[in-house]
Formats: C-alpha cells, sequence, structure tokens
C-alpha cells in the first residue's frame, strides 16, 4: 500500500502516480488495471477517487473502459498536444462541440438504451437533483456530466464514450466558468426528468428535441 496521500488534489495525485506506474511499463499496451476495490485499498481513497482518476486517465488517452470487463491501457503516452488544444478552446466552441456528440446521443439512446442503462441514468439524475438543491457550483457541474455520460453510454458506442472523456475535463471548466459569470443559477432539473422520460420511453425524436433546447439555454446563459 502507497503512504497515505494528502488530502488536496487525491484523485489528480492517484492519476498521476498510475500514469507514472504506465510509463514505468509496470502496466502495458492492453493490460487491465485492478479493479477499484483495489486501487481503494493500495492508496487509501475511496470509489470515487479512483473513479475519477480513471477518468483523468482516460481523458489523458492512457486507458480506456469496457463495459463489464474493466479498464485496460491503450497507451503509455498522454496525449499532450491534444490536452494544449482543448485547453485552449473557447467557451463556445466546447459547448457547440457538446451539442454534436450530446444531441444525437440522446436520440440513439432512446433506441438503445435496456434496463441498466436506465437505472444508471436514474441514478445520476436523483443525484444531480440533489447536488442542484444543495447549491454548490462544482457538485452540481460534476453530477449534471455524470447524468450526460450516462446518456452517452447507454449509446453502447465505445468511441462516443471516449470521445466524451475526453471532452469532459475542458466542458467542466467551461461549465464552472459559465455559472461563475452568471448571476443566476439554473433551475432545469425537471427538463433534465423530461429527457430521462423520453429516453425510457424510446421516443427519439422528443429525446433529441430536449436535448437541443437543454444545450441551447447553455450557450444563452
Amino acid at each position: 500500500m502507497h503512504p497515505r496521500l494528502s488530502s488536496q488534489s487525491l484523485a489528480e495525485q492517484v492519476a498521476n502516480i498510475l500514469a507514472a506506474q504506465i510509463g514505468d511499463g509496470r502496466w502495458s499496451t492492453g493490460a487491465k488495471l485492478p479493479g477499484e476495490v483495489a486501487l481503494c485499498e493500495e492508496f487509501g481513497v475511496s470509489r470515487a477517487t479512483v473513479r475519477e482518476a480513471i477518468r483523468d486517465l482516460k481523458t489523458k488517452g492512457l486507458v480506456s473502459t469496457r463495459q463489464g470487463a474493466g479498464v485496460f491501457v491503450t497507451s503509455d503516452r498522454p496525449l499532450g498536444q491534444w490536452d494544449r488544444v482543448l485547453a485552449a478552446a473557447e467557451i463556445d466552441a466546447v459547448v457547440e462541440i457538446r451539442r454534436l456528440l450530446e444531441v444525437q446521443a440522446a436520440g440513439l439512446a432512446a433506441e438503445r438504451r435496456n434496463r441498466s442503462d436506465v437505472a444508471a441514468i436514474r441514478r445520476a439524475l436523483v443525484a444531480r437533483a440533489k447536488a442542484e438543491s444543495a447549491g454548490d457550483d462544482i457538485e452540481y457541474v460534476d453530477a449534471d456530466l455524470e447524468f450526460h455520460r450516462a446518456v452517452v453510454a447507454a449509446v453502447h458506442n465505445p468511441l462516443l464514450d471516449e470521445l466524451f472523456d475526453s471532452f469532459s475535463v475542458r466542458m467542466r471548466e467551461a461549465m464552472l466558468a459559465l455559472l461563475a459569470g452568471s448571476a443566476e443559477r439554473p433551475h432545469d432539473q425537471e427538463h433534465h426528468q423530461w429527457l430521462f422520460d423520453a429516453i425510457v420511453d424510446g421516443s427519439t425524436r422528443r429525446a433529441v428535441e430536449l436535448a437541443t433546447d437543454q444545450l441551447q439555454h447553455v450557450r444563452m446563459r
């Protein structure tokens, strides 16, 4: 077990250690990383911290997830150039990418979702409602992204999952920047409930319309 990590940026510290281990060859390309429980025990952190660290590694192009199989190493070098492109992107450009990704994903999710997907989206919807009520911007943004990540996952397209995760860090920054520059806070939980209902009902057109409307409001804030 590693020495107890400090309380600051635990997920980032775990991600950095794992990235270094991947770079040093502890896990070669194609190798499967230990499961969540094993990583929690190794680093002395929570599952939420491990999941955030894995998302960070996915954003850097070091690992990918396979549903029901685990997390696998895809590269021993981070996507530095792509990270720089995203970091320099204007907020409007990031929102536009969200629109391209998530509108069509919502429609496909309505066509392809299964019971497991519906349960995951429902859990994310409940967490999002709690975060919105709490009034904490960071908690709200993280919960919102988790909801949309669950919708994207319901498409069952690994490439789309990877693309969403590659943009998620910059999306998060953009959303926080939008909130910081606005005196009003969004109250759109009902709208997300409607999107969930459309996906459950298999209403492709309705899901696309709702996702389009949601992201149009994001651009107008």
